[in-house]
């Protein structure tokens, strides 16, 4: 009986909050390297690669969020979340300000 009421005051963490955490790490970690490897293909995969990957977590991280909300304190992860929307809106600004720079450049150097 004691078993019993210790699964049920188990808590659990949200799938979507590890998910979302996992994606806002490998963006910055693997898929800009993987965007490097395959930069002869095309030169925006650099960049491309690491977006889909913050993409995927700040979708992930935001739904998680609204689960975890949702569930009235049975989902945790809350924190594993936030994080992950740290990681991907981090990395949408190193991602503005270097297409801002390459812009900047462009124009430079054709007038």
């Amino acid at each position: 009986m004691d078993e019993a009421r210790r699964v049920e005051e188990a808590s659990t963490v949200s799938m979507l909050a590890i998910v979302s955490l996992l994606f806002g790490i490998l963006a910055w970690t693997l898929l800009p390297l993987m965007g490097l490897a395959l930069v002869s293909l095309n030169v925006m995969n650099f960049m491309a690669f690491p977006l889909a990957g913050a993409v995927i977590a700040s979708v992930c991280a935001r739904l998680a969020l609204k689960r975890i909300r949702a569930s009235g304190g049975a989902l945790h992860g809350a924190g594993l979340a936030k994080a992950a929307q740290a990681l991907a809106y981090t990395l949408y600004g190193v991602v503005f300000l270097l297409l801002s720079f390459v812009t900047l450049q462009v124009f430079l150097h054709t007038s």
